[in-house]
């Protein structure tokens, strides 16, 4: 049998104490729930903004959806119709995060409202770009649809979780929309370009 020499009864020594140290432990169990606890904590937080915007984003769709449908936003396009209208009622978020989109509907209404009903991600890239506003004319159809992009951190750590904006950051979009008739108003103002 071969006698073990200095070093290794040394090295065994060293673990064997290793085994019976508790010094550190729990800062070292603490370190790894932490990182756990948190992500966790910060991820419930997201959720919840989440969930406040979509709420705070139903009630300005339906706040400006009145404006439009009286006649007050006739001549107004997209960022007018936005600080005029929907700034005030976004209750702390903020307003360069909108896009809305209101149109005639000009065939089926049901077909209309149907594919307006989808969030236009593309590649996994909201796209807003060709959002435009139409307020219509005295008596017709009409729809909106509204997206806010929620900033997302949990988003940053699991991509499959969210959509870029279209400047790159990773976001929750959540989206409002509304269905209605204008009612019977005088035209004042010109329609936007591009109605």
């Amino acid at each position: 049998m071969r006698r073990r020499g200095s070093h290794q009864i040394a090295a065994f020594r060293m673990f064997a104490g290793l085994r019976r140290a508790r010094r550190g432990a729990v800062a070292l169990e603490f370190g790894i729930m932490a990182i756990v606890y948190f992500t966790f904590m910060l991820g419930t937080m997201e959720m919840l903004f989440t969930f406040y915007a979509q709420n705070v984003l139903d009630l300005a769709v339906h706040t400006v959806v009145r404006k439009i449908q009286i006649g007050a936003a006739q001549g107004l396009n997209q960022s007018q119709l936005a600080s005029t209208y929907f700034c005030n009622a976004l209750a702390g978020l903020s307003c360069s995060q909108v896009a809305v989109k209101v149109a005639p509907v000009t065939t089926d209404y049901y077909a209309a409202t149907a594919t307006a009903g989808a969030l236009p991600v593309t590649n996994g890239t909201l796209s807003t770009g060709s959002f435009t506003v139409c307020p219509g004319s005295s008596g017709q159809f009409m729809y909106m649809q509204a997206i806010y992009s929620v900033p997302s951190f949990v988003g940053s750590l699991i991509p499959s979780w969210s959509v870029l904006d279209g400047s790159g950051n990773r976001v929750h979009p959540v989206m409002a929309g509304a269905g209605w008739a204008n009612e019977s108003f005088t035209v004042t103002a010109a329609a936007p370009a591009g109605c």
